[in-house]
């Protein structure tokens, strides 16, 4: 590094000029040996004029190029310059219009306290705006709570729902007023005399929630007989959903909500779902073993049956039916796996029977086959629903599988130790009975 600007230190110099002269001493070298190479014959210097215009044509042509690299160099290095500048001059512009911004800023502050008043009225203007605009929908409530029982006595949803949504607003409107001035005013009363005042509001939601959820339970009637029900119910699902995602988000920023958000409708309807599933798995066992001996057959086959048959309505109305989001099919798959699991354990596992309750070693046949045949062409995997079933656990756990095949395996070995001696003792009679006679 240089100490003075300007002035190269020996230390620096003496190495570039030790450079600059090895790099003569090389080009003299290399032009003394193309030349030699040239004019290494006699006749070579008849060629002389030839050789030394081609050179100067091959200077000429080199110091062009090199002219003009420089050139575009000094045109790049111009224009960024001139850029520079541009960026300096807005840089400065910005920094004068900034501090002219703060100086009007600084004038404008003391006005906040002079328009106080104008704001509040400001405020009181809104608030009496929106009040009049909610005035006609909250007088017409005991109207729209009459059209609404109507519509739902109809079974037309939509429309109800959609003058219940009208209720609602005006009800979230005032509590909302309400909730804003509790700060400076807490009223009670006010609050409860809004709550009266909608009391047949709730009524309404809560007969609405049980018409759906009666859809929702029965899916498979109403996707065979009735599916634009289904989808009535579960579009009504949806906008009860964004509605509580409404609430959610607007309660980050005031601290308000509804009393009765958020729903959670699409949370009810899987809970709905999975309990008819569990009711069509366990509801079909219509016997006992002291009823019949082969119940368990008869049970098992009976949800095969059942299986197939509902997977083949999932697979083809219910898919339409249902948003894609819900991802109904493997919804669906896992339901009716997991309650016959549960279902199968409850029969198997030793640990829930009672003491001298043992599966016999026919009823033990029926759920090892079942077992094995559920994911085959006969069930789940038939090639008419294209399941994708690699992500279902085992059917039954392997302890309770080796606790079941345990009591098949133990019988048939009492029964071998029965047999072999009355074998043995029957094969003696008829070789001595055959010996006598010889």
């Amino acid at each position: 590094m240089d100490i003075f600007p300007g002035i190269t230190s020996p230390s620096t110099q003496i190495p570039e000029s030790n450079v600059l002269g090895h790099m003569r001493r090389e080009a003299d070298t290399n032009a003394l040996r193309i030349i030699q190479a040239k004019l290494e014959k006699p006749e070579n210097l008849e060629k002389l004029d030839q050789l030394r215009t081609a050179a100067t044509q091959r200077k000429r042509t080199l110091d062009e190029q090199l002219r003009t690299a420089v050139q575009s160099q000094l045109e790049s290095i111009k224009t960024g310059i001139a850029q520079l500048q541009i960026s300096l001059d807005n840089m400065k512009t910005v920094e004068r219009t900034m501090r002219e911004t703060d100086d009007k800023l600084q004038k404008i502050a003391p006005l906040q306290s002079k328009l106080e008043d104008l704001r509040l009225e400001a405020n009181t203007y809104r608030q009496l705006s929106l009040a009049q605009a909610n005035l006609d929908y909250i007088i017409k409530t005991p109207e729209n709570v009459k059209k609404a029982d109507e519509l739902m006595g109809q079974e037309k949803l939509l429309q109800a729902h959609q003058l219940i949504m009208e209720i609602e607003n005006s009800r979230n409107y005032l509590l909302f007023e309400l909730h804003k001035v509790q700060e400076k005013d807490s009223q009670p009363d006010d609050i409860q005399l809004v709550t009266n005042y909608f009391a047949d509001y709730e009524r309404l939601v809560a007969h609405l929630r049980q018409l759906i959820a009666f859809r929702i339970a029965r899916w498979y009637d109403c996707a065979i007989s009735a599916p634009e029900k289904l989808v009535t119910a579960l579009r009504l699902i949806e906008r009860e959903e964004q509605v509580d995602r409404f609430w959610m988000e607007k309660k980050e920023l005031t601290e308000f909500s509804p009393p009765d958000r958020p729903r959670q409708w699409k949370k009810l309807c899987f809970e709905l779902l999975r309990k008819s599933v569990k009711d069509r798995i366990e509801g079909n066992q219509l016997e006992t073993r002291e009823e019949h001996k082969y119940w368990l057959t008869r049970h098992l086959e009976m949800c095969r049956q059942i299986i197939l048959r509902d997977f083949r309505i999932i697979t083809k109305t219910c898919l339409r039916c249902f948003p894609k989001q819900y991802d109904i099919v493997n919804r669906f798959l896992d339901y009716y796996h997991n309650c016959l699991k549960e279902h199968l354990t409850e029969i198997c596992d030793p640990k829930r029977r009672s003491e001298g309750d043992t599966l016999t070693t026919a009823e033990v046949y029926t759920i090892v086959t079942f077992v094995r045949d559920y994911q085959g062409a006969e069930c789940l995997g038939h090639p008419d629903l294209k399941l994708d079933l690699s992500q279902l656990s085992p059917l039954l756990e392997k302890d309770i599988l080796a606790a079941v095949t345990d009591v098949f395996i133990n019988e048939r070995k009492q029964k071998f130790t029965e047999w072999i001696p009355n074998i043995i003792s029957s094969e003696v009679k008829y070789i001595l009975k055959v010996g006598s006679k010889i």
